[in-house]
C-alpha cells in the first residue's frame, strides 16, 4: 500500500491497476470482503478480474475450500461494480483535458498514455493512427470520447 501511495504522489495522472482472481480455494467471505475494501482503498484506475477455476492436475484444483460457482459469481458481480465506479471516477478526472493517444489503425478507439480505452469521433487521418498524437477528451451521455486536437 505505501509503495502504490508514493508512486500515486510522485505521479498524480498515473493510472495504477491490479490482477484480481475471484473465489480462490479457502477465500472466506470476510477476507473477500476485506479484498473489497484494500481495492477501494488504493483507489485503482482499473481492476484485471479472474474467476478461479480449477484446471485437471494442478495443485490448487485439489485444495480444500472449493468455492461454489454462484459465490464465485456473486463475488464477480460485486468486484466489477467496485471496478466501474474506480473506472469512472478516475476518467472523470480528465473530461476536458487533452490525453496523449494512440490510436488504432482499423478502429476509431484510442488508447491514452495513462491507459484510458476510448472512441475518437469525427474522421482520422491515416497518419494520425498508430502514433502518439493529442486527443482533447470529453464525457458524453454514452460515456467518454475524444477528438483530435486541431
Amino acid at each position: 500500500a505505501a509503495v502504490v501511495g508514493a508512486f500515486k504522489n510522485a505521479h498524480a495522472d498515473m493510472a495504477v491497476g491490479s490482477d484480481v482472481i475471484i473465489g480462490f480455494p479457502g477465500e472466506t467471505h470476510d477476507e473477500f470482503v476485506s479484498s473489497l475494501s484494500f481495492i477501494r482503498e488504493m483507489d485503482f484506475s482499473y481492476i484485471h478480474q479472474f474467476s478461479f477455476s480449477p484446471r485437471r492436475n494442478t495443485p490448487a484444483a485439489a485444495f480444500d475450500g472449493q468455492i461454489e460457482y454462484a459465490e464465485v459469481e456473486h463475488r464477480g458481480a460485486m468486484l466489477r461494480t467496485l471496478s466501474g465506479e474506480l473506472s469512472l471516477r478516475y476518467e472523470n478526472r480528465f473530461a476536458g483535458k487533452i490525453l496523449r493517444s494512440i490510436i488504432e489503425l482499423k478502429e476509431n478507439t484510442a488508447v491514452s498514455d495513462n491507459y484510458i480505452k476510448f472512441k475518437v469521433t469525427g474522421d482520422i487521418a491515416p497518419e494520425k493512427r498508430g502514433v502518439l498524437t493529442d486527443i482533447v477528451f470529453f464525457k458524453t451521455d454514452a460515456g467518454f470520447s475524444g477528438s483530435l486536437r486541431d
